[in-house]
């Protein structure tokens, strides 16, 4: 991302001919705040303008409190939630390239969707 490795606690797969990689670490990667609600078992990122909810099972995410339909249906590996790739980059505006030369996903954001930690 932005010409960094993201490091990932789950190895990324290619499922249903999806590229699938951990929520938390691409959205912590990108600036944004992570956190878990175990009892709808969904992960939720707030960055910048935009707040992303995925629940485990569920193709049906949302942005901005709007649904928006994933590719595959978010799921829980190795105690990660997990989502395609291609919504993380639909969900901040990211541009997404594959390099097949090197079988890479290359991710670039922009400005406005990076999220500013704050102290907590």
């Amino acid at each position: 991302m932005n010409g960094r490795a993201v490091q990932f606690e789950v190895t990324p797969s290619v499922e249903a001919g999806r590229l699938q990689v951990g929520f938390r670490a691409m959205f912590e990667t990108a600036g944004a705040r992570v956190s878990w609600h175990p009892g709808t078992r969904t992960a939720r990122s707030v960055g910048g303008q935009s707040t992303v909810e995925v629940t485990n099972g569920s193709p049906l995410a949302r942005l901005n409190g709007q649904p928006v339909k994933m590719e595959t249906a978010a799921t829980i590996r190795e105690s990660r939630m997990i989502v395609p790739l291609r919504f993380f980059a639909r969900a901040t505006g990211a541009a997404l390239y594959w390099d097949s030369e090197t079988r890479m996903a290359l991710v670039q954001t922009t400005e406005r969707v990076l999220a500013e930690r704050t102290a907590e």
